[in-house]
């Protein structure tokens, strides 16, 4: 019918879309405006930018909203892409990178390591075994014996606890996510009988807790390990990824 810009509102959460685009309705929203989170500022702005009289008649709305949905459109193709190119680079491993790795470390040592020295680290291959590695996706136990690290995304991580590997894929999503995943860990509870948040913006709702860097959302820590292993699953997917792109290391 003509129109650039629609809203859908209940007064609190404002989702902003260019109808006249091509895709179903998600892929149509091009910003989320959340009157108990932004800032004074940035709704201002916002609702000014792109719901203004001037701006819509004018053109420039609807020409900022395509540029911020042409934005969020790129930023979903990289963080799908990105890791799968960092890590076919790993599995390669890419020439380019053992060569920058190699030089690197002559810089730093004034040693140049073999080739082979640098695919064994790029592939996180113990050049001096001390503990023999194995490796599974999942377990059947109740209770999951404790990791000593974990791949996810082309990344390894060290850790002492399953607690460690939750706080850092949470944080990991947070990165590549940004407010959508603290908005959908501030929605998730335990179970509808208590009611036990996820996150809260208010540390006194939780037992024990860490504050999300660069956030005022604090996340839940006082959770067992198969707890912990189960919400790690749960919220991957959430995000669109598969559980099994999580390799979990075990000392043997």
């Amino acid at each position: 019918e003509g129109v650039d810009i629609c809203v859908l509102t209940n007064g609190l959460e404002w989702w902003l879309y260019l109808p006249r685009e091509a895709g179903p309705p998600d892929e149509r929203r091009f910003t989320t405006l959340l009157i108990k989170r932004d800032s004074i500022e940035q709704l201002a702005n916002n609702f000014e930018t792109f719901l203004g009289k001037n701006n819509l008649v004018g053109g420039q709305a609807k020409k900022r909203a395509k540029q911020v949905l042409e934005t969020k459109y790129q930023a979903t193709i990289l963080n799908l892409e990105l890791p799968r190119v960092w890590q076919s680079m790993l599995d390669g491993p890419d020439s380019e990178l053992v060569e920058l790795v190699r030089q690197r470390t002559y810089e730093k040592v004034n040693l140049r390591p073999k080739t082979e020295q640098v695919v064994a680290v790029i592939r996180y291959v113990p050049l001096i075994p001390q503990k023999k590695l194995t490796s599974c996706v999942s377990s059947t136990s109740s209770q999951p014996n404790k990791p000593i690290g974990f791949r996810l995304w082309g990344h390894h991580y060290e850790i002492n606890e399953w607690k460690d590997a939750y706080v850092q894929i949470v944080k990991e999503l947070h990165q590549r996510h940004g407010q959508q995943f603290i908005n959908l860990l501030l929605e998730l509870r335990t179970n509808t009988k208590d009611k036990n948040p996820y996150a809260s913006h208010n540390r006194s709702d939780l037992r024990k807790s860490m504050k999300i860097p660069y956030t005022d959302v604090y996340l839940e820590t006082d959770l067992n390990s198969l707890i912990v292993r189960n919400r790690i699953k749960e919220l991957i997917e959430y995000m669109g990824y598969s559980s099994t792109e999580l390799e979990e290391i075990y000392s043997a």
